[in-house]
């Protein structure tokens, strides 16, 4: 009876330290950017960030040009990153991977060559959804 009971104990240790060493992996995300035609489209700037306000890279005050960085909302809090900024590739993709589970919000823009010396800039954005142990895709249209 002693023997039994020794055993079973130590089983249910065993099975505790096996599962508690699973090790969770990081959350991916693989960003698909499209046209309306729903062509993927190479070359376009993906930006996720994880405040709800967007980001002014640059703010002009009168003569000062002053960079607004919110000290909160940050995309990775542990190195104070604001913001991840990444170019589509061919298949008009981007893949992140983050530390932590959030959601995080995308804003997407290619800049459009009209005629000479005028642009236009098409515009998307989304949101992602992330949780550990999870690819999510997005996939955002630009207008």
């Amino acid at each position: 009876m002693k023997n039994l009971l020794v055993i079973l104990t130590l089983s249910f240790f065993a099975v505790g330290i096996v599962t508690s060493c699973k090790k969770d992996k990081a959350p991916k995300a693989v960003v698909t950017v499209k046209n309306l035609a729903g062509q993927p489209v190479a070359g376009a700037i993906v930006k996720i960030y994880s405040d709800p306000r967007y980001y002014n890279d640059v703010v002009v005050s009168g003569t000062d040009t002053v960079h607004m960085y919110d000290p909160v909302g940050y995309y990775d809090p542990d190195n104070r990153v604001l913001y991840d900024e990444k170019s589509t590739n061919s298949a008009g993709q981007t893949e992140h991977e983050f530390k932590y589970e959030s959601i995080y919000n995308v804003i997407v823009k290619l800049p459009v060559r009209i005629s000479h010396n005028v642009y236009d800039t098409l515009y998307g954005e989304g949101a992602l959804i992330l949780k550990m142990n999870e690819t999510y895709q997005e996939t955002i249209t630009i207008r």
